[in-house]
């Protein structure tokens, strides 16, 4: 089972600290539980720091802190890779890319 947590916002201190609105992820796919059957027994978390680029279709993860198996970073990396996003308007009317935290929960699935 796949569990999203809240997620907050984290400006980057330049280029982008003058800003009259914040991004907005507007779709976040989820990640797979990795199928490997040792796996399934692994609960945690996974907290990333994630850039949302002004072109409101890419988002890249810039540091990643996990408690779990290597397989879940991938499974993860792949749904970031997938998030869409409403970017940051700079004051001056343009769209900027933005830092986020978001955090990703796995739980042991119950057949």
């Amino acid at each position: 089972m796949f569990v999203l947590k809240g997620f907050g916002d984290k400006l980057s201190s330049k280029p982008f600290y003058c800003k009259e609105k914040n991004a907005e992820i507007i779709e976040m796919p989820n990640p797979e539980h990795p199928q490997i059957e040792e796996l399934k027994q692994f609960s945690g978390k996974i907290k990333l720091e994630i850039i949302l680029l002004s072109d409101e279709k890419s988002a890249h993860i810039l540091k990643m802190f996990s408690s779990l198996p290597r397989h879940f970073e991938i499974q993860i990396t792949q749904a970031v890779s997938k998030i869409k996003s409403k970017p940051a308007i700079h004051k001056n009317g343009n769209a900027v890319s933005q830092t986020k935290e978001i955090e990703y929960e796995f739980k042991v699935q119950k057949n």
